[in-house]
């Protein structure tokens, strides 16, 4: 089973997007034909070693009228890497460029409002997009779903820790680009993507077998026999090792935070185990935005999004109607 066969894809709309950032990127949509000035759009980011198939199950559980877009981030899956350094700006910017491709244009349109919803890689996108927001005239981001992350600046100096540092050994490794492809080509791209799925998912078979199913695992693993997938990734831990910490650092010194509703979802036993989630996200949201930080128990790991996806769903789900954000 893939993205072509699975019940809750099928059901979508599938997109092969040339963009100005050099990526074509791969997506899939649902009902965009309804977005509105008055109708968001909820755009679904994946992280790493994944790809949009992460969210195959928590499509069930989310509200019928809300109008989905789902890429495969540049270098990533289907979708072709950038040209330039894959920041999570550039990013961000190219995903929304072909989501603009794909919606009629309209006399005196308004801008059109989007909820941003990100795991692992997919969140920093829209945590850097939030600060740093697209041009006023196309985009007015409404939310910010942040799940299982904080900042980069937050994640690097928790290595200085180094029982906290051996759980995230990747970062430092696959930002050495060259070295990094070489060895994980070496090793057989499957076995490695197999490996860190197992070793940040949950500890219980059942789920295990959630993160597995729909033959998630041969997806993922069949993305990484390719070189230019591997290569892809490791370009965004790259930029995640100097542009993206450089804009962070940036924001910080400006003052700049978010400032929409923003939902932080994080895994207990993951994230929740080496960090105080809640007291990180609330330096970098403005004060009175509006901000709930949500933890999910019960031994979920990293890839919450799979093991947990009618909570998770469900989360948000409420979230959009207490933020007055989607009420539909």
């Amino acid at each position: 089973m893939n993205e072509q066969t699975h019940p809750a894809f099928s059901t979508l709309t599938p997109h092969t997007t040339p963009t100005p950032s050099g990526s074509t990127i791969q997506s899939y949509s649902r009902s965009l034909s309804t977005a509105s000035p008055t109708t968001p759009i909820l755009i679904l980011i994946h992280g790493y070693p994944q790809s949009s198939y992460i969210f195959r199950n928590l499509l069930r559980h989310l509200p019928l009228g809300l109008p989905l877009f789902i890429p495969d981030i540049p270098g990533y899956g289907k979708s072709s890497a950038l040209h330039n350094p894959a920041t999570k700006h550039a990013l961000g910017l190219a995903i929304l460029a072909a989501l603009q491709s794909l919606l009629p244009s309209k006399p005196n349109q308004q801008p059109q409002p989007i909820i941003l919803c990100g795991h692992d890689r997919g969140a920093r996108i829209c945590h850097h997009l939030a600060l740093y927001p697209p041009d006023p005239s196309s985009y007015k981001i409404v939310g910010d779903i942040l799940i299982d992350i904080v900042p980069f600046t937050t994640e690097w100096k928790s290595m200085t820790d180094p029982s906290k540092a051996v759980k995230v050994f990747h970062w430092p490794l696959l930002a050495n680009v060259e070295i990094a492809t070489k060895l994980i080509m070496g090793m057989g791209g499957d076995v490695w993507c197999k490996t860190l799925l197992e070793g940040a998912g949950g500890k219980s078979e059942k789920l295990r077998e959630m993160v597995a199913e729909g033959g998630a695992v041969e997806v993922y693993t069949g993305y990484f026999r390719k070189e230019e997938v591997i290569r892809g990734s490791c370009e965004d831990y790259a930029a995640g090792s100097k542009e993206d910490v450089e804009l962070e650092r940036k924001a910080l010194e400006e003052g700049r935070k978010i400032e929409v509703e923003t939902l932080v979802i994080f895994a207990d036993g993951y994230l929740g185990w080496r960090l105080d989630v809640a007291a990180v996200w609330k330096t970098w949201v403005k004060e009175r935005t509006g901000l709930r930080c949500e933890r999910i128990g019960g031994g979920v790991g990293h890839y919450v999004v799979e093991e947990a996806a009618g909570e998770v769903a469900g989360l948000i789900g409420d979230w959009l109607k207490i933020a007055r954000i989607w009420e539909g």
